[in-house]
């Protein structure tokens, strides 16, 4: 039987790192909170799908210079929420989706793992080696497996 553990990590960025983590969380809020506008401006005509976003998305970029700064799946990401709210939404299990506020909840998802992002010229990671306190020792993947 394949045991699933999970661990919990307390990351410390450095105060570049924060900022940076920061603008990414506004960036992906600024986003999800247009397209929750646009859906809810068409909400008794036919609603735009997140394909229709994700072409808006490059004009959205090219209108806003901050979004060009940050990782475009996380903005991706970001678009895919308000469609997963609106069908919990319609499905009754949850309320009607509302804008997100700043400083409540802010968070960032990046799929498949670590991506990198172009910043000025030079290639950064968005998570550069950030100091992080384990609680307990984690065992390698061998000995998880076995």
């Amino acid at each position: 039987m394949l045991r699933r553990q999970a661990y919990r990590f307390e990351l410390r960025p450095s105060g570049q790192q924060l900022r940076s983590l920061r603008q990414f969380a506004g960036s992906c809020r600024f986003v999800y909170n247009l397209a929750l506008a646009l859906n809810t401006a068409r909400y008794n005509k036919k609603r735009l799908g997140y394909a229709g976003r994700c072409a808006q998305l490059l004009n959205w970029k090219r209108e806003r210079q901050f979004l060009s700064e940050v990782p475009a799946r996380a903005l991706q990401q970001a678009l895919k929420n308000p469609e997963r709210a609106y069908t919990n939404f319609f499905l009754k299990r949850s309320e009607f989706p509302k804008f997100k506020k700043k400083g409540q909840r802010e968070s960032v998802r990046i799929p498949q793992g670590r991506q990198r992002y172009r910043t000025g010229l030079e290639s950064a990671s968005l998570v550069d080696p950030v100091e992080r306190r384990i609680p307990r020792a984690v065992p390698a993947a061998q000995e998880v497996l076995a």
